[in-house]
C-alpha cells in the first residue's frame, strides 16, 4: 500500500465514523495529559515535553560500524570525483536528536551516545583528510552546554533556524578560506516571529503534547536577494522562506523551501560568487534557504523524489559547484548505509523520517 492509497482509507472512515478524528486526539490527550505516559505509541515524551523516537538498537553493533567506514569510502569517492570540477565536498554530521538533548530524554531512555561517538571516531578515521566535517553534537554542545534544546524544535524531529544558523555559520567560515567577500546573513538581519509549530512527532500523537512558541517565520529585514528558481526542470514562484497562512498546519517542510523537491535550482545572477549544492533532505531544507543570500546560485537535492536516472556525481559534473554539502547522518536514521546510498542517489528508495 502507498501513502495515497492509506490517505485515501483513512478519509474513507473519517466519511463513515463521524467525529473519528476527535476520538483520536481525545484517545491520545488522555494518554498524555491525564495518565501522563512518557511513551505513547513510538514517541517518547521528555524533560519539558521535548519529544524523541524511541531509542536506537542494532543487533550487530560490528557490523553497523564497517557499515559507517564503507559509508566513508563513498563519502572518499564521491570527492575524488569531484576534484576535476574544483568542487569541494562539506560533510555535516547531525546527530539523533536523543544524543544532542540527552539531558532531556526520561531516565530509563537507552543512551545512545557512546555509540554515536564511535560512528564518529570511525567515520573520521575512514574520510579523507581534505574533506571538511563539521560535527553538529559538539557544535551545538560547545555554544549552548546541556541546553542544546535552543536549537532544536520541542515536537519536530527536525534542528530550528537558531540552529541552522549557527551550522551555516561553520560552512560560511569554510568557505571564506577560499572566497573572503562571502558573507551570511545572520539570525538579527530577519524579523522572526516564533509560533506553534506542528511538529511531525506531535503528529504523530495528535498534537497532544503542548510545546512553546519557537521560532519559524523569518522575514529579511530591510534587504532582499533577488532570484529565480526552478523545481524538478520547471519555473517556480515559490519564495525559500514563506510565512504560513493561519488557518493552515505550521510545519518545518512548508516554511523553508516550500516542501521537498526532488531537484532545485535558486540562481541569484552574481557570479563572482561561489556556488553551493546540498545533497540531501528536509534536514538541508533550512539550510538552503538561509544560504542564498550568500551564494551565486543554490543546488539542492533529495533523491528521495528525484526521478531522474542521475546520482550525486552526474550532478557535481552538470552544475560544476564550488562546495557540496552532505549530511551523511540524518537525524532519525545516524549514519546508515542504506540511507546514505540513498542520499548519494545510488539507491532510489523513499525513507520516511518522521
Amino acid at each position: 500500500l502507498d501513502v495515497n492509497t492509506l490517505n485515501k482509507i483513512s478519509d474513507a472512515y473519517d466519511d463513515q465514523l463521524e467525529g473519528r478524528a476527535d476520538m483520536v486526539k481525545f484517545y491520545y490527550q488522555l494518554q498524555v495529559n491525564v495518565m501522563r505516559q512518557k511513551l505513547v505509541g513510538t514517541i517518547v515524551i521528555g524533560k519539558d515535553n521535548v519529544l524523541f523516537n524511541k531509542p536506537f538498537s542494532t543487533s550487530n553493533q560490528k557490523k553497523y560500524l564497517n557499515n559507517v567506514k564503507t559509508g566513508a569510502e563513498l563519502i572518499n569517492e564521491v570527492a575524488e570525483k569531484a576534484k576535476q570540477y574544483g568542487t569541494k565536498v562539506i560533510v555535516v554530521d547531525v546527530p539523533r536528536r536523543d544524543v544532542n538533548l540527552e539531558s532531556y530524554v526520561p531516565s530509563w531512555y537507552i543512551s545512545a551516545v557512546d555509540f554515536y561517538e564511535a560512528c564518529i571516531d570511525v567515520q573520521r578515521e575512514a574520510l579523507n583528510d581534505d574533506i571538511a566535517v563539521i560535527d553538529v553534537n559538539r557544535l551545538f554542545h560547545e555554544n549552548a552546554g546541556a541546553d542544546t534544546v535552543l536549537y532544536w524544535y520541542y515536537n519536530d524531529h527536525h534542528i530550528n533556524a537558531i540552529g541552522n544558523d549557527l551550522i551555516l555559520s561553520e560552512i560560511i567560515k569554510l568557505v571564506q578560506e577560499d572566497y573572503p567577500e562571502v558573507t551570511q546573513k545572520r539570525l538579527e538581519d530577519y524579523d522572526i516571529e516564533y509560533t506553534q509549530v506542528y511538529g511531525a512527532l506531535n503528529r504523530k500523537i495528535g498534537l497532544a503534547a503542548s510545546a512553546p512558541d519557537e521560532p519559524l517565520w523569518m522575514t529579511p529585514k530591510g534587504w532582499e536577494i533577488s532570484y529565480t528558481r526552478s523545481d524538478n526542470g520547471k519555473e517556480s514562484k515559490e519564495p525559500v522562506l514563506r510565512k504560513i497562512d493561519e488557518r493552515q498546519k505550521r510545519t518545518y517542510s512548508e516554511t523553508y523551501m516550500g516542501d521537498n523537491f526532488g531537484e532545485t535550482i535558486v540562481d541569484t545572477d552574481r557570479d563572482s560568487l561561489p556556488s553551493i549544492f546540498f545533497c540531501g533532505s528536509s534536514f538541508t531544507n533550512a539550510l538552503e534557504a538561509l544560504s542564498v543570500p550568500s551564494f551565486d546560485n543554490m543546488y539542492s537535492v533529495d533523491f528521495r523524489y528525484n526521478t531522474t536516472t542521475k546520482d550525486i556525481n552526474d550532478y557535481i559534473a552538470q552544475w560544476q559547484p564550488e562546495y557540496v554539502v552532505l549530511i551523511p547522518g540524518q537525524s532519525t536514521a545516524t549514519f546508515n548505509l542504506k540511507h546514505l546510498k540513498t542520499h548519494l542517489g545510488y539507491l532510489k528508495e523513499d525513507i520516511d523520517y518522521d
